[in-house]
């Protein structure tokens, strides 16, 4: 017989928010930073865990935007949204990881 509470015991939580995330980007494409720290608990701040969780949502085809990138995708006005998604995760992703050590 399976014993589901050691099952659950066994269940990260970081992989957990992970599903979260990839479930939002899959439906809109992006994920907001905000999100990213509103949903990862506090251990996936540790930069190599953190990278991979970043390479799982790029290899999804799953792009992190600023709050502002993902408010103009929403309205359509997007056609530069590439472009300054790319800057965006690269600027972002060290301030994120700065302020999430906090």
């Amino acid at each position: 017989m399976i014993d589901l509470a050691a099952q659950k015991e066994r269940v990260d939580p970081i992989e957990t928010a992970v599903g979260q995330l990839l479930t939002i980007g899959r439906q809109r494409r992006y994920v907001t930073w905000e999100e990213m720290n509103k949903i990862l608990p506090d251990d996936a701040v540790d930069p190599d865990r953190l990278e991979l969780i970043m390479l799982r949502l790029e290899e999804a085809g799953i792009e992190t935007l600023d709050e502002i990138d993902a408010a103009q995708r929403k309205k359509g006005d997007g056609s530069e949204a590439p472009a300054k998604a790319r800057r965006a995760t690269r600027c972002s992703r060290t301030a994120w990881r700065r302020s999430s050590r906090r």
